[in-house]
């Protein structure tokens, strides 16, 4: 059995994530605003990865974002990345040695985006995969 890469997003993030060490903020599509003007959580989206080793990860997913909800409010999706092990960044995969059976290990750093900006998501999604997989 081989873990699941999967690109995670969500509307919020728990509190303890939410730190200069933990959160990159794109600047594509907030381009031409007031620096002044602050931007709003509503305007934000934050992308990372989990990693699923299980025979039904959709039934890890499901538990997953349960105990995302208790901990934020929000919307969440799951997009595969891979589940391909030749493909992921040998540090990446050394990190994922340690899954168990069942279990599920998330990135710990964010991308956050703006909501309304297709080119954000696909520059975050660009840099994802640039941090897991190998590159040719």
């Amino acid at each position: 059995m081989t873990p699941i890469i999967y690109i995670f997003e969500a509307s919020s993030i728990p509190e303890e994530f939410n730190d200069d060490e933990s959160v990159i903020l794109l600047d594509r599509g907030f381009e031409g605003r007031d620096d002044d003007s602050p931007i709003s959580i509503d305007e934000v989206s934050f992308l990372t990865t989990i990693a699923v080793l299980s025979r039904t990860p959709e039934v890890v997913l499901d538990s997953f974002e349960k105990y995302w909800k208790e901990k934020c409010d929000g919307d969440i999706h799951f997009h595969v990345l891979t589940s391909d092990m030749n493909q992921i960044q040998e540090s990446r995969a050394n990190e994922l040695n340690g899954l168990t059976e069942d279990g599920w290990s998330i990135k710990a750093n964010f991308i956050a985006i703006c909501t309304e900006s297709d080119e954000a998501r696909n520059d975050a999604i660009n840099i994802i995969r640039e941090s897991e997989l190998k590159v040719h």
